[in-house]
């Protein structure tokens, strides 16, 4: 039973014999398609973090909360939460509308009315990994404002940094 238990810790010489060949593989593999995507029209990036997606996208991005605390009630800055009613009820970055980006799919004009005037759009949501505030930074471009930045960081980096929260209906 000890040998037993001793050479089940070896690794076999045929184990040995497959492992180079398929680290040779893989390493082929892997500058292939660094190749090939070097070679595309568009190269898909290497950096997949929202802040960098959103910033190839041409969205400027507000990483800091001290930055954005600066922002808040300055003359032509709009706010815009886009989690959900429910979450923006809860808890809000003082002076936000909310404008959920869940319901861009079927935006009229009742959703579209809730948009304040003004020269520059900050937009927000949970967390760096939620996707909607950069859907809703995609939406208000496509209706040609220009001047969009997105608080990276979200909602809940504002909450544990011990910013003021304002709740209730929007």
């Amino acid at each position: 039973m000890t040998q037993k238990l001793q050479n089940s810790h070896n690794v076999g010489p045929r184990a040995l014999e497959l492992f180079w060949p398929a680290l040779g593989l893989l390493m082929i593999s892997v500058l292939s398609a660094a190749a090939f995507n070097a070679l595309r029209p568009e190269p898909l990036p290497w950096n997949w973090r929202a802040e960098a997606r959103l910033e190839r996208e041409g969205f400027a991005i507000v990483d800091d909360p001290n930055e954005l605390q600066e922002l808040l009630g300055q003359p032509g800055i709009a706010v815009l939460d886009a989690r959900n009613e429910l979450l923006y009820e809860i808890g809000h970055i003082p002076g936000a509308t909310s404008l959920p980006a869940e319901g861009l799919a079927g935006a009229g004009a009742d959703y579209w009315r809730r948009l304040p005037e003004a020269e520059i759009y900050v937009v927000y949501c949970s967390e760096e990994l939620c996707p909607l505030a950069g859907k809703l930074a995609e939406a208000l471009a496509a209706r040609g404002l220009s001047e969009i930045y997105v608080f990276v960081p979200g909602f809940d980096v504002w909450l544990e940094d011990g910013r003021p929260v304002e709740t209730g209906k929007f």
